[in-house]
């Protein structure tokens, strides 16, 4: 609380008061867009899952084919050889941090559920 008494003397540019302002609104309207959104919460999830295993698998040049890696994310099927594991594995990851929002995962636990 003692910086506050220095406030005075700190200019602050223009263009970044104006980004805080508009970050504060949105953060604002957050409980807003929760009640809208929350009925279509979980099909918003899924969908965030399956596009973020989808584009990490074409990242990282798995050497699968886009049917294949469809039906392992879109329909649960089977793997069959490593490569369609990982992405089993990638899916699997994504589902688990997005079902706890609260709790941040370091790189080092990516790496090791990536290792599953």
């Amino acid at each position: 609380m003692g910086a506050l008494d220095n406030i005075k003397r700190i200019n602050f540019q223009n263009d970044a008061v104006m980004r805080l302002i508009e970050l504060y609104q949105y953060k604002g309207k957050e409980f807003y867009y929760h009640n809208i959104l929350k009925a279509d919460a979980s099909s918003i999830i899924k969908s965030t899952v399956a596009h973020d295993t989808f584009f990490v698998t074409k990242i990282l040049n798995l050497p699968v084919s886009e049917n294949r890696m469809r039906l392992i994310i879109n329909k649960n099927s089977n793997p069959k050889n490593n490569d369609e594991r990982l992405v089993y594995n990638l899916k699997t990851i994504f589902s688990i941090s997005s079902l706890i929002s609260s709790i941040f995962f370091s790189t080092y636990e990516y790496s090791i559920l990536y290792n599953l």
